[in-house]
């Protein structure tokens, strides 16, 4: 038997170590339930959370985003390998460019999008606006 559950029989008296019963219920129960319910990526719920209550963040994660699908495009463009997600003509700052796509990729269908991971949502919206022909 485990050295938890050792503790965890009645002693002598007939009481439980309640403690060591009320962590065991947790790690058997409860945290796997309040695991599956909170998504491990920023959906667009997260997203207009974070747009008001911390732009920072926000700002520094879409950059990131940002990054990595302009390298993705780097990428396809020097190599010959892939093809281009998407081809900029706007002369905006990359946030602002993110979060217009992000907007237009959600708007085109709320419901669907509503539980997509942000950078998902983010790609698409900049495929929306600036296909390459």
């Amino acid at each position: 038997m485990p050295e938890i559950l050792n503790n965890a029989v009645p002693t002598q008296n007939g009481a439980l170590n309640m403690t060591r019963l009320a962590i065991i219920f947790s790690l058997l129960f409860v945290t796997p339930a309040w695991a599956e319910s909170r998504p491990d990526y920023v959906n667009y719920e997260h997203y207009k959370t974070l747009k008001e209550s911390d732009p920072d963040a926000l700002g520094l994660y879409l950059k990131g985003i940002f990054e990595g699908t302009t390298w993705h495009n780097t990428w396809a463009e020097v190599t010959k390998k892939g093809f281009k997600l998407y081809c900029i003509t706007d002369r905006l700052p990359p946030n602002t460019i993110l979060e217009k796509a992000i907007e237009t990729a959600y708007s085109a269908d709320p419901e669907e999008s509503a539980d997509t991971p942000l950078p998902l949502l983010g790609i698409h919206g900049l495929t929306l606006l600036y296909p390459c022909d």
